[in-house]
């Protein structure tokens, strides 16, 4: 991994530009199948970082959106025993509250 996975987040999480922010969901979510990845990912906070992403929710960052769902899903089983989850877990109920998307609700 060489620190990867905590770049990744960290570039996430420092930046507003969002094609960058789109590419790094997408690669997270490749990276969110391996276990050792998705040990990494965790414990640098990425599960905190996409969290902060749900709350976009215009047409435009709809694929940003699903692909954090999917990756959410991919790292959920590492995640156990994180803390500080409860903002994170307050998101998704609202999207399931507001969404009209089955394919995000299905996420």
């Amino acid at each position: 991994t060489r620190g990867g996975p905590r770049e990744l987040v960290r570039i996430m999480r420092s930046t507003n530009y969002k094609k960058l922010i789109w590419t790094c969901v997408r690669l997270m979510k490749v990276l969110s199948v391996c276990g050792e990845n998705k040990r990494m990912l965790v414990e640098n906070g990425a599960m905190q970082a996409l969290s902060a992403l749900l709350e976009h929710q215009s047409e435009e960052e709809h694929r940003i959106l699903y692909n954090c769902l999917l990756t959410l899903r991919n790292l959920s089983d590492c995640a156990i025993r994180e803390e500080n989850l409860e903002g994170l877990i307050k998101r998704l109920i609202d999207l399931l509250n507001v969404t009209l998307d089955v394919n995000i609700s299905t996420c």
